[in-house]
C-alpha cells in the first residue's frame, strides 16, 4: 500500500443491518534520527536525538547493526540516546573507526539512520619526567610529567617490589602537563589498616568522609590510584628518608581498586614478570628533617587586629613588605604580635589537619592520638608575689587572632593581640615566652616520626623566644630651657615626638591657641604615624598670622596627641619671631689652628655656633647655648687649620632637642658672618719622596725619565721650584709648583744623557726644604770599539796626546773635565793607529 486515504466495507451481522464502511489514512511514521557530532575522539559520548509522529512507542538504537539500548518515545513522540562509542581496542594508536547508528521502531520495523560517526586516530602518547621536587619526610612532594596527548591516561608507579612501600596513580594531563602531589605524611595509610580508608591512595577525590588523599593534582585529573603495600609500625612511621624509584607508563589503572594497567596486561606490582616496559623512569628523594625550628617576632599596630583575624600567608607577607610588620620583641599593650615559626616536615600533616588541628585533640585520626604541636605563650613570674603566670594556648580560640600556614615554605604564623588575649589582655610590665614544641606523641608504640633525626634519638623539639609588654606611651618634643613646644613665626614649621607603640600606629595631632593669645587658631587634627625608629612628626605648619593679618609671634597654644579616642600626650607651646643670632668676635683673630673664639652669642632660639670653611664644611661647633642666655668667651674647637683663611660663623637651632649638634637635622639661623683666621707661624713645607728610578744604568745619549712626589706638609699654601741635578749639573727644573697644605703632586723630568760622560753619578731631586737622591750609572756607547795596531815590517811609533791632570791612559781619566775622562784613551789609540797607517803608506810609495 501506498500512503493515502482508504476505506473498507464489512458486514459483521450477515447483511442483517447492512454493510459498514470505515475510512482510514496510511501515513509515513516520520521516524528521524540525528547525531550531535560526527567527528569524535575514540571513547567519546555522542547524543542521538529521535522523533516521530507517533508517541509512546518503543525504539531501539543499533550501533554497527548491533542493538545497544532501548527507549520509548514520550508523549511528544521524542527521545534521545547518549551512547559512548568505543571499539574496545585499548592498544595505541587507536581510533580511526566508523560508526553507523540506526534507530528502529520496534512495532513497525521502520528504521532511520544517522549520519556516519567517525573517531579520530589517537596516536601513541609519550611521557617524560619534567620536574621532581626534593623535600623532607612528612612534606608534600610535587612530581611533574610532560605528555603530548591529554586524551590518554598516564600511570605513575612509585616504589619497587623490594620496597616496603609501593603505590601507583593514573591521571589525564592538562595541556600536556601532569603535576601530581604526594603527601608523604599519609604514605602509611590505606584501607587495610584503617576502616575509613584514611589517606589511602584510592581515595583520591579528597572526600572528607574518606580522609586526606595521598595523591592530589595541581594540573591534570586523577582517574584512579591504589596502594599495594603499607609502611609497618615502628620508628619509621612516617615514610623513611631515602631514594625511591619511579616509572611512568602509558595507560591507566582499571578502576579505583584494581592494579591492572589498561592495555598492557601486566599488573603494576607483584607481576609474574620480573620487569615490564616503562616509558620513563626517575627517582624521588626524601630527606631527613635537619634544620632546627626558629621563631622570629614581629609587631604591628592595634588597628591591624581585624585584618589579622582573616589574614592569609600572602597578607602577612605583604604586611612585611609594606612596613606594617617590624621586627621587635618589645610591644606596647594593644600592639599585635606576630610569631613567625620556621619548621620542616609538617606540610603533609598540616595539609591533612590544618595548623591549629595539630594542636587540638583529633578525633579518629590514626596518625595522632594526642596533640603533637604546641604554640604557647607563658608569662614569666613578675614582681608581684604569688601570682600564677598566664598561659595562652594556640588551641584556645580566645587567645589569638589567627594562625596561618605556608607549609610548602616551612613557615607558620601565630598572631596574638596583646590587648585582647586572656581575660584582660597581656599584663603590661611583664615578660613573656613563646614556645613552639613538636612533641613525642605516639601512635600505639610508634613515634609520630616528625622529630627524630635519621638514626638519632627521638625527643621533643622545642624552641622559645622572649618578648615584653609595656603600657604604650607618646611624648612630645619640647625645648629643654622652657619646657615648651617652640615653633617659629614662619611657614614650614613642625611638631614632633616619640612613641613606644608599634611602627605604623596612627596618631592624631591638634594645635589650639590658648585663651587671650593674640593669634586665635585651631590647626588639625593632623594624622601621622609612628615611624620605624619610634618617632612621629607633623610638618608643613603655617604659623605666620591669622586671616586678619595679626602676627602670630608671641602667641601661645596647646598641642594634644590622641590615639583612637584616647589622649596620649599634651604640651604647651609658643610662637616666636624669626630666628636671630647676635655674635661678637675679634676679626681678624690669630690662632694656632685649633680654636676659634667668639666673645658672645645671643641666640633667641638657642642652639650652637658653628664654624665652617669656604666650602661649607663644618669644622667645629660650640656647646649648646640655651635660649635667652647670652654665651660668652665661647671657644670652638676646630679641625686643625692648615693655612690662614676666611671662615664662616653661623648659628644653628637644636632641632631635635637633644642639646648635641647634628649637622643633618639642626637647622641654621638665616644669617651668617665671616672671620679671618690668621695662622700663627704658618709656612709651606715641601717634602719629597718616591724617587723613581732610585737606581738606574743608562748608555751615553739615552733619554731617561726621573720623577718624585712632592707634598706640602706645612700649614700654608706655597709655590716652589723643583730641580734635578747630577754630577754638579742641573738637568731640569719644574718651576712654581703650587700646593695647598697637605696636597701632593708628582714632578717628572725627561733627561738627555748626552751631556754626561760615562761614569757613576748621584742624581738628586730638590725643593727649597728637602731633597731625595739615587744612583745613576752612565756607560759608554757599545758601538765604539778598540782597533788592534797591525804588525808591519818596520816599527812605528806615535806620541800620545795628554791633557793636564792625566797621563793619556784612559784608566786614569778624571770625571767631567771633557778631555781625560772615560773614553779619551780610546780616542788617542785610534788616532795613533791612523798615523801609523799613513806613515806606512807613504813609505810604500
Amino acid at each position: 500500500m501506498t500512503f493515502g486515504n482508504y476505506s473498507t466495507v464489512f458486514d459483521p451481522d450477515g447483511d442483517k443491518n447492512g454493510p459498514t464502511t470505515k475510512k482510514f489514512s496510511l501515513n509515513d511514521l516520520g521516524l528521524t534520527a540525528t547525531v550531535s557530532d560526527t567527528e569524535i575522539n575514540e571513547g567519546d559520548t555522542v547524543t542521538v536525538n529521535v522523533s516521530a509522529i507517533r508517541g509512546n512507542s518503543p525504539v531501539t538504537l543499533m550501533v554497527n547493526d548491533e542493538a545497544r539500548t532501548h527507549k520509548t518515545l514520550d508523549g511528544n513522540a521524542e527521545t534521545s540516546f547518549d551512547v559512548t562509542l568505543d571499539a574496545g581496542d585499548d592498544s595505541y594508536p587507536k581510533g580511526g573507526v566508523s560508526y553507523n547508528l540506526t534507530v528502529v521502531d520496534n512495532q513497525t520495523g521502520v528504521e532511520s539512520d544517522t549520519d556516519q560517526v567517525n573517531s579520530e586516530v589517537i596516536p601513541q602518547q609519550s611521557v617524560e619526567f619534567e620536574n621532581i621536587e626534593t623535600d623532607q619526610r612528612g612534606d608534600v612532594i610535587s612530581i611533574t610529567l610532560d605528555t603530548d596527548n591529554d586524551q590518554v591516561p598516564v600511570t605513575l608507579s612509585l616504589g619497587t617490589k623490594n620496597d616496603a612501600y609501593q603505590t601507583n596513580v593514573s591521571a589525564y594531563s592538562n595541556n600536556g602537563t601532569l603535576t601530581l602531589n604526594w603527601n608523604t605524611f599519609e604514605a602509611d595509610a590505606n584501607s587495610s589498616n584503617n576502616a575509613a580508608g584514611l589517606g589511602s591512595a584510592e581515595n583520591f577525590d579528597g572526600d572528607s568522609a574518606d580522609g586526606t588523599p595521598q595523591w592530589s593534582v595541581s594540573s591534570g585529573n586523577i582517574i584512579g590510584s591504589n596502594v599495594t603495600t603499607q609502611i609497618q609500625d615502628g620508628d619509621e612511621h612516617i615514610i623513611a628518608a631515602g631514594t625511591y624509584e619511579m616509572e611512568a607508563r602509558i595507560g591507566g589503572v582499571n578502576g579505583s581498586n584494581s592494579n591492572t594497567v589498561v592495555g598492557s596486561g601486566n599488573s603494576v606490582f607483584n607481576s609474574s614478570a620480573d620487569e615490564y616496559q616503562a616509558n620513563a623512569v626517575g627517582v624521588v628523594s626524601i630527606e631527613s628533617r635537619s634544620a632546627s625550628p626558629q621563631i622570629d617576632l614581629w609587631k604591628a599596630p592595634s588597628a591591624y587586629t581585624s585584618p589579622f583575624q582573616t589574614a592569609s600567608v600572602t597578607n602577612i607577607s605583604e604586611f612585611v613588605e609594606n612596613g606594617t610588620l617590624n621586627q621587635g620583641d618589645s610591644l606596647a599593650k594593644g600592639d599585635v604580635l606576630v610569631a613567625q615559626i620556621q619548621s620542616e616536615g609538617l606540610e603533609g600533616a598540616e595539609d591533612s589537619y590544618g595548623f591549629t588541628g595539630l594542636a587540638s585533640n583529633p578525633v579518629d585520626q590514626s596518625h595522632i592520638e594526642e596533640p603533637v604541636l604546641f604554640v604557647n605563650t607563658t608569662q614569666d613570674i613578675g614582681s608581684a608575689s604569688n601570682v600564677s603566670p598566664q598561659e595562652l594556648l594556640l588551641s584556645s580560640s580566645g587567645d589569638y587572632s589567627n594562625a596561618v600556614a605556608n607549609a610548602a615554605g616551612d613557615t607558620y604564623y601565630v598572631v596574638y593581640n596583646t590587648g585582647a588575649v586572656g581575660s584582660d589582655g597581656m599584663i603590661a610590665g611583664e615578660d613573656y615566652n613563646i614556645e613552639y614544641r613538636l612533641s613525642t606523641k605516639q601512635k600505639s608504640s610508634s613515634n609520630f616520626g616528625l622529630v627524630s633525626p635519621e638514626g638519632g634519638e627521638f625527643s621533643d623539639e622545642v624552641v622559645t623566644e622572649s618578648f615584653s609588654v609595656q603600657e604604650g606611651s607618646v611624648t612630645i618634643n619640647k625645648e629643654a630651657a622652657t619646657d615648651n613646644v617652640v615653633v617659629e613665626n614662619a611657614t614650614g614649621q613642625s611638631v614632633s615626638g616619640t612613641s613606644t607603640y608599634a611602627p605604623g600606629t596612627s596618631l592624631s595631632v591638634r594645635l589650639q591657641a590658648k585663651s587671650g593669645s593674640p593669634y586665635q587658631f585651631i590647626k588639625g587634627p593632623f594624622t601621622t604615624q609612628v615611624e620605624e625608629d619610634g618617632t612621629w612628626e607633623v610638618d608643613g605648619l603655617d604659623m605666620t598670622s591669622d586671616t586678619a593679618g595679626v602676627s602670630a609671634a608671641g602667641s601661645t597654644f596647646t598641642v594634644s596627641v590622641t590615639k583612637g579616642n584616647t589622649e596620649e600626650a599634651s604640651a604647651d607651646g609658643e610662637i616666636r619671631g624669626p630666628r636671630d643670632a647676635d655674635l661678637t668676635y675679634q676679626d681678624p683673630q690669630d690662632t694656632r689652628g685649633e680654636v676659634i673664639t667668639v666673645d658672645s652669642a645671643d641666640l633667641n632660639y638657642g642652639g650652637f655656633v658653628v664654624v665652617k670653611d669656604a666650602s661649607g664644611n663644618v669644622l667645629g661647633n660650640s656647646d649648646y647655648i640655651p635660649v635667652n642666655k647670652i654665651g660668652s668667651n665661647i671657644r670652638i674647637p676646630v679641625d686643625t687649620l692648615q693655612s690662614s683663611q676666611t671662615l664662616t660663623l653661623q648659628a644653628h637651632v637644636d632641632s631635635n632637642g637633644n642639646e648635641e649638634f647634628d649637622a643633618g637635622t639642626d637647622e641654621a639661623y638665616p644669617s651668617e658672618e665671616t672671620v679671618q683666621a690668621n695662622l700663627e707661624g704658618a709656612n709651606p713645607d715641601y717634602q719629597l719622596s718616591e724617587l723613581d728610578p732610585q737606581s738606574a744604568t743608562v748608555t751615553v745619549g739615552d733619554t731617561i725619565e726621573v720623577s718624585a712626589t712632592v707634598t706640602n706638609e706645612g700649614n700654608e699654601a706655597g709655590e716652589q721650584d723643583i730641580t734635578l741635578t747630577a754630577g754638579g749639573q742641573t738637568l731640569g727644573t719644574e718651576e712654581d709648583v703650587s700646593l695647598d697644605p697637605g696636597a701632593s703632586d708628582t714632578v717628572t723630568f725627561s733627561v738627555d744623557t748626552s751631556a754626561l760622560d760615562a761614569g757613576s753619578y748621584t742624581h738628586t731631586v730638590s725643593s727649597d726644604d728637602a731633597s731625595v737622591s739615587g744612583s745613576l750609572t752612565v756607560e759608554s756607547d757599545s758601538t765604539q770599539t778598540t782597533t788592534t795596531e797591525p804588525t808591519t815590517s818596520e816599527p812605528t811609533t806615535s806620541e800620545p796626546t795628554t791633557a793636564s791632570g792625566g797621563d793619556g791612559n784612559d784608566s786614569d781619566g778624571d770625571d767631567g773635565d771633557g778631555e781625560s775622562g772615560p773614553g779619551f784613551g780610546i780616542v788617542v789609540a785610534v788616532m795613533a793607529l791612523l798615523a801609523a797607517a799613513l806613515l806606512a803608506a807613504r813609505r810604500n810609495e
